[in-house]
C-alpha cells in the first residue's frame, strides 16, 4: 500500500491542474460526447476526459458507485457524467451507454434517456436503447419500452433486454412465453434477487410490499397497484423519486413532495418542473405557478408576481428553490422597475442560485440603492455569499460602497461516504488501481471518479490512511476544490433564504457588518 501512495504522489507531482486546460481544436461528435449540462448548470470543461483510454474508463464504470449520502458527491458524479465534451480515446456507443447507464442509476434517468435518444440507429445500439427503455419505464410508458426491446436488431440477449422481455410478456398477459423466458433466464443466471421478487409478484398478481429500487420493479409496482405516499419520498432511490414526481396516477401530495426533492437534487430538468407542478391538484404550489402563468410572459406584472412568490416562500428553502428553477429563464432576464424593485433581494438570491451572475449583480446594485439599514444588510449578505464563488467580482461590488467582503473559508470535504460504504462496498485495491491509471493518463474525469470510488471503500488502520491519502491526492491533482465550492454554494445560499436583511445570517460562515471596521 505504501508503494501505491508513492506512485500516486509521484504522478501527482508530475501533473498539474493547468495541464488539463490546454485547448484542442478537434471536436468529438461521438455519442459519448453528449451532455445535458450547460456551463451555468455546472458543466465541467469539455476536455474533462482528455487523456483517458476507453479501456480504463470502461473498467471504472464497471465498479463506479452511484449511491451517496453526501449531496456534494452525488452532484459531482452528475457533473462528470452529464457534462458534454470530448470522449476518451476509442470511445464508442457501448461506452457511451455505460456512462449514461451510470447517470440513470444515479437518479438522472430522464436526462440520460433524452441524451441517448439523440443517437441515430438505436435498434442496433443496445447499450443506448437500454437507457431510453429505462427512461420509458420510469415515465410509465411501458408499451414504448417494450416496443424498443422488440425492435432491437442487435443485443436482444443482453441481460437487461431479457428481463424486459419477461416483464413485457407478463404485461401483455402472455404467461406461457413469460414463464419460458423466465426459466431460460434462470439457467443463464441473469436475474437478480430484485428481479425474482418482481416477477414473483407479477405472476402471483400481488402488490409488492417493498418500495421499488429499479425501473422494472417500479413499473411492476405501479402495474400491480402499488402506491407511494408523501412520507415515502425521502427514502426512495433518486430515480424512483423522479418517476414519482412525473406519475399522474399517484396523489398530488406524493408528487409534490417528489417534485420538491427533484428540484433540490437536480433529478429533473428545469423545464419539466413547472409543467409537472401544473398537473398537481389542490396544491398551493400549483396555484402559485398557475396564477403566474396566466399573465403575459415578460410583463412587469408577471415578473412582480414571480418576485412576490419568492418572497412568500420565506424560509421554506424547498419552495424558494423550486420556484427559482421553474421560472429560471424569466429570472435570468428580469429587470428592475417600479413593480419589481421591491423584490430585488429575492431576485438577486434567485439569480445567484441559477449562477446568472450578470442578473445577480444588477439586482444587488438595486438592493444597494435602497439606502436603508435593511437594504445595506441584505446587500452585504449577498456580496459575501457571492464572494464564495466569485470573490473578485463580489469585492468590486462591495468596494463601491466602501465595504469589504469576508474572506470565504475553505469548503470541507469528507473522503468517505457512509451510504456508499454500505450500499456499494468498493474494493480498495481496484479503486487504487483506477486512481493510478487515471492519474497516469492525466484524466481529470478518471481521477474524480476514482476518488469517489475510494469514498465507498470500508477500511481501517493503515488501509484507511492509505485510502484517505490517495483520495485527497486525486482530488487535489484533479483540481476538485473549485467544483466542490460551486456545489456547496447552493446549500450555503439556501441557508440565507428569507433572512437576508438580518445583520448576521450565518455567524459560522460570514459575519457581515453594517459599517466597515476602522
Amino acid at each position: 500500500m505504501k508503494q501505491l501512495l508513492v506512485s500516486l504522489a509521484a504522478l501527482g507531482a508530475a501533473l498539474s491542474p493547468a495541464a488539463a486546460q490546454v485547448e484542442r481544436a478537434s471536436f468529438d461528435s461521438s455519442p459519448f460526447a453528449l451532455g445535458s449540462l450547460t456551463e451555468r448548470e455546472g458543466a465541467l470543461p469539455r476536455e474533462l476526459w482528455r487523456g483517458s483510454s476507453a479501456e480504463t474508463v470502461a473498467a471504472q464504470f464497471a465498479s463506479l458507485p452511484v449511491r451517496f449520502e453526501d449531496t456534494a458527491k452525488r452532484e459531482m458524479l452528475r457533473r462528470v457524467l452529464l457534462s458534454p465534451g470530448e470522449g476518451p480515446e476509442g470511445a464508442d456507443a457501448g461506452l457511451a451507454g455505460l456512462k449514461l447507464l451510470k447517470a440513470a442509476e444515479a437518479g438522472y434517468a430522464f436526462e440520460a434517456g433524452s441524451l441517448a435518444e439523440l443517437t441515430p440507429g438505436l435498434t442496433v445500439q443496445p447499450a443506448l436503447s437500454r437507457i431510453v427503455a429505462i427512461r420509458d419505464l420510469y415515465a410509465g410508458d411501458t408499451e414504448q419500452a417494450c416496443g424498443r426491446g422488440a425492435s432491437l436488431r442487435e443485443g436482444r440477449q443482453d441481460p437487461f433486454f431479457v428481463r424486459l422481455r419477461i416483464f413485457c410478456y407478463l404485461y401483455a398477459d402472455e404467461r406461457p412465453a413469460a414463464e419460458l423466458t423466465l426459466s431460460l433466464a434462470r439457467e443463464e443466471n441473469v436475474l437478480t434477487e430484485q428481479d425474482e421478487r418482481t416477477f414473483a409478484s407479477l405472476l402471483a398478481g400481488v402488490t409488492p410490499t417493498r418500495m421499488p429500487t429499479d425501473p422494472l420493479s417500479y413499473a411492476a409496482f405501479r402495474r400491480l397497484g402499488g402506491l407511494v405516499g408523501p412520507g415515502d419520498v425521502a427514502d426512495l432511490r433518486p430515480a424512483i423519486a423522479a418517476a414519482v414526481a412525473m406519475d399522474t396516477g399517484l396523489s398530488s401530495q406524493a408528487r409534490e413532495a417528489a417534485l420538491l426533492r427533484a428540484a433540490r437534487e437536480n433529478l429533473l430538468p428545469h423545464r419539466e418542473l413547472g409543467d409537472a407542478a401544473m398537473r398537481l391538484e389542490n396544491s398551493r404550489l400549483q396555484a402559485t405557478i398557475a396564477s403566474i402563468r396566466v399573465m403575459q410572459e415578460g410583463s412587469p406584472e408577471r415578473q412582480a408576481a414571480i418576485g412576490q412568490a419568492l418572497l412568500d416562500a420565506g424560509t421554506d428553502t424547498d419552495q424558494f428553490l423550486f420556484l427559482t428553477k421553474a421560472f429560471s429563464q424569466e429570472i435570468a432576464s428580469s429587470a428592475a422597475g417600479p413593480q419589481t424593485a421591491p423584490y430585488a433581494v429575492e431576485f438577486a438570491m434567485a439569480a445567484l442560485l441559477l449562477r446568472r451572475f450578470d442578473a445577480a449583480e444588477r439586482w444587488m446594485q438595486t438592493v444597494a440603492a435602497e439606502q436603508s439599514v435593511g437594504g445595506e444588510r441584505a446587500f452585504l449578505n449577498l456580496a459575501n455569499l457571492y464572494g464564495a464563488v466569485r470573490p473578485s467580482a463580489a469585492q468590486r461590488l462591495a468596494g463601491a460602497i466602501g465595504e469589504r467582503i469576508v474572506e470565504p473559508e475553505p469548503v470541507p470535504f469528507e473522503v468517505v461516504d457512509p451510504l456508499a460504504q454500505v450500499a456499494e462496498r468498493a474494493d480498495l485495491s481496484l479503486a487504487a488501481e483506477h486512481g493510478i491509471k487515471a492519474a497516469a493518463e492525466g484524466s481529470r474525469a478518471g481521477m474524480l471518479l476514482a476518488a469517489l470510488e475510494l469514498g465507498a471503500v470500508q477500511a481501517s488502520g493503515e488501509a484507511e490512511l492509505a485510502r484517505d491519502a490517495m483520495a485527497e491526492t486525486l482530488y487535489s491533482v484533479a483540481d476538485a476544490a473549485p467544483i466542490l465550492a460551486d456545489i456547496r454554494f447552493e446549500e450555503q445560499a439556501l441557508s440565507y433564504t428569507g433572512k437576508l436583511r438580518e445583520e448576521v445570517v450565518n455567524s459560522q460562515a460570514y459575519v457581515p457588518r453594517v459599517k466597515p471596521a476602522r
